[in-house]
C-alpha cells in the first residue's frame, strides 16, 4: 500500500469519526450519568417507602411490642413521672384516635424535646419538663406524641430509615460526587416526609387538648418562648424535621380561631414541679 503524507494544509480533525472517542463533553456525560442514577435510586426509594406505609398498618401489636423490647428505653427516676402517666392517660381518652396503652418516662437530657417510640412508649426530656410553664403546654406536647403513636409513625419512620440506610450503604464506600449527591437527595426527602408527619400530629394534639380542656389555650406558648429564646442563626426549615417556629405558631393560632376553640384559662402545674437538683 502506497504511503500518502498528510498535507500541511489539511485542517480536518484526525480524531473525527473515531468510534473509541465520544463526541460529547465528559462533564455532560457525567451530569447525565449522575442524573440517571439519582432518578433511579429516587424512584426505588419512593416505591419502597410506599411499601413501608402499606405494610405498617398490618403489623400486629404483638410484633411491634417485640420490636420495642429490643430497643433501649433510657429513663431516669423522676418525681414528676406519676403525674405524667396520669395526664397522658387522661389525654389518651380525649384523643380523636386511641393510641392504646402508653408507657411514659423521663429522659435525662437538658434539651427540651419529646420522643415517640414503637410499642406505645414515650420519652419526655428533663429539659422540657423544666421549661414548661403550664399543664396546657405540657399536654400539647404529650398529645403531639400521642398522635405519632396513634398513627404508628415510629414504625413508619423506622421502616423508611432502614430503606434510606440500605440505599445509602450502596454508596458509602464511594467518594465521587454522584454518591454524595444521591445521599444528600435521599436525606432531604426523608426530612420532608417527617415535616408532613409533624404537621398532622400538631393538628391531632390541638384537637386532643381542646377536647380535654374545652379550649386551645397554651397550644403555642411553649413554641413562642422557644422562638424568642433562639440566639444566632436558626436552622433553615427545609433542613429541619419539624415545621419552622413561625409556620407552626401561625398554623396553630389560625386553627384555634377558625375552629372557634377559644383560648381559655391555663391549668397550673403542681407545686414543686421543678426538681430540687435543678433549682
Amino acid at each position: 500500500m502506497k504511503f500518502r503524507p498528510k498535507s500541511l494544509n489539511d485542517t480536518r480533525d484526525p480524531l473525527k469519526g473515531n468510534v473509541n472517542i465520544s463526541p460529547e463533553h465528559p462533564l455532560k456525560e457525567l451530569l447525565l450519568l449522575t442524573s440517571g442514577i439519582a432518578a433511579t435510586i429516587f424512584i426505588i426509594y419512593l416505591l419502597l417507602g410506599v411499601a413501608v406505609d402499606l405494610v405498617v398498618p398490618h403489623i400486629s401489636k404483638e410484633l411491634e411490642q417485640s420490636i420495642a423490647a429490643r430497643m433501649e428505653f433510657p429513663v431516669v427516676e423522676d418525681k414528676r413521672t406519676p403525674y405524667l402517666e396520669e395526664l397522658t392517660d387522661e389525654l389518651r381518652r380525649s384523643a380523636p384516635l386511641d393510641p392504646g396503652p402508653i408507657v411514659v418516662g423521663v429522659y435525662p437530657s437538658a434539651m427540651a424535646n419529646a420522643f415517640a417510640l414503637p410499642g406505645g412508649r414515650m420519652l419526655i426530656t428533663e429539659g422540657f419538663l423544666d421549661e414548661v410553664e403550664s399543664e396546657n403546654e405540657l399536654a400539647m406536647v404529650i398529645s403531639h406524641e400521642l398522635g405519632h403513636i396513634a398513627h404508628r409513625d415510629p414504625l413508619r419512620v423506622m421502616g423508611r430509615s432502614l430503606v434510606l440506610a440500605f440505599i445509602s450503604s450502596l454508596f458509602v464506600n464511594t467518594d465521587d460526587s454522584a454518591g454524595a449527591f444521591i445521599n444528600s437527595s435521599m436525606t432531604l426527602t426523608q426530612l420532608g416526609y417527617s415535616r408532613n408527619i409533624e404537621e398532622r400530629c400538631d393538628h391531632f394534639a390541638l384537637e386532643t387538648i381542646s377536647r380535654h380542656y374545652g379550649h386551645g389555650g397554651g397550644a403555642v406558648d411553649f413554641f413562642k418562648r422557644m422562638k424568642d429564646s433562639h440566639t444566632g442563626g436558626s436552622v433553615p426549615q427545609f433542613l429541619s424535621t419539624h415545621p419552622g417556629d413561625e409556620r407552626r405558631i401561625s398554623y396553630l393560632e389560625r386553627q384555634i380561631d377558625e375552629e372557634r376553640l377559644g383560648w381559655g384559662e391555663l391549668t397550673p402545674l403542681p407545686e414543686g414541679w421543678v426538681n430540687q437538683d435543678d433549682e
